[in-house]
């Protein structure tokens, strides 16, 4: 009996960390795999957008300007 009022209490912290943190990390990682325009169908790209990034020079000065003034 005391351990379901205790998880009573947890309850509602945990419903709100799953609907602002859990589904959308989720649906974040789910999109980035994914080409998703505003408009028209998505279509599954794998980790490509991961290796553009990779190949990107402003994502690299981007990070060596943040390390620097970090």
């Amino acid at each position: 009996r005391r351990q379901w009022v205790g998880l009573l209490y947890v309850l509602p912290a945990v419903a709100l960390v799953t609907v602002f943190f859990v589904i959308p990390l989720g649906m974040t990682a789910w999109m980035s795999l994914h080409n998703w325009p505003l408009m028209g169908e998505h279509t599954f790209i794998g980790l490509d957008n991961y290796f553009a990034i990779l190949r990107d020079t402003r994502f690299w000065n981007a990070l060596k300007f943040t390390a620097y003034y970090t």
